[in-house]
Order: structure tokens, then sequence, then C-alpha cells
């Protein structure tokens, strides 16, 4: 009599029920780091930036361009080598870049739109709000699509 192995199937579905939300808590960790960095060096681009920029004209074109080639490059990268998008220190050295590139190029731009603080600080308000309703329409995007699949295996 040979015996058979247990199937316990609320376990394996608990896990892959772990295992979803563990790479959801991940990403949207990752994503709030790059957003404080991003919101950080663009509000400290427009802090100190006006005085820099009408000193250094050409330096912040240096900046942009620079900024704009980095960002460039870094899509290139991971679009012509995906491997590396899925190796561990690689793909955090590129999303790092990545929010570099983007970071420097909202805060010249934004420091290019905004002539009072108040407007800065409302503008910023503004994007921060259309983030944060852009992450929760993905929240629930995610929410009822895991909700379909399950029905689906249900069914």
């Amino acid at each position: 009599m040979e015996a058979e192995p247990l199937q316990i199937e609320a376990l394996n579905e608990l896990s892959e029920a772990r295992i979803r939300h563990g790479f959801i808590q991940k990403v949207y960790s990752i994503l709030s780091c790059q957003l404080l960095a991003t919101i950080a060096i663009a509000a400290g681009i427009m802090q100190v930036g006006k005085a820099w920029v009408i000193a250094n004209p050409a330096m912040m074109q240096v900046v942009l361009f620079s900024a704009f080639f980095l960002t460039t490059g870094v899509m290139c990268c991971m679009f012509c080598n995906p491997q590396l998008t899925r190796k561990t220190p690689e793909n955090y050295i590129l999303l790092a870049l990545f929010t570099l590139g983007q970071a420097l190029l909202i805060g010249f731009i934004s420091l290019q739109y905004t002539q009072d603080r108040s407007r800065a600080q409302a503008m910023v308000a503004f994007l921060v709000w259309q983030v944060l309703l852009v992450a929760r329409a993905m929240d629930l995007l995610a929410f009822e699509a895991g909700c379909q699949a399950l029905h689906s295996r249900v069914a």
C-alpha cells in the first residue's frame, strides 16, 4: 500500500496569496521610495535652483540634457537588455538612475513654470494628489482582477 501525498489546496492558495501580497508590498514600497526621492530632489531644486539657474543658465541646459539622456539611456537599457531588470542589484541601480533623471527633469521644468512659492506649492500638492489618485485606482484594479481570478478558480 502506497502512501499518498497530503493534498491541502487551502494551504496552497494561502501561500500563493501571501506571495502575491508580498510582491504587491514590495512594488508599492519601491514606488513610494521613488516618489519620495523625486519629491525631495524636485523640492530642493525649486528651493535653491532659481538663483543657480540665473547665475549658470548654460549649466542648467547641460543638467537638463544630461537628465534627459540618462532617463532615455536607462529606458533603452531596460528595453534592449530585459534580463538586467530581473537581477537584484542591477534593477535597483537602474531604478535609482531613472528616478534621479526624472527628479532632475521635474525639478528644473517646475522651476521654469512656477513664479511664486504659493503657486509652486499648489502645483506640487496637485501633482501629489494625482499620483495618489492613480495609485488608488491601480489598487482597485489589482483588487478587482484578484477577485475575478479567485472567482474563476472557484467556478
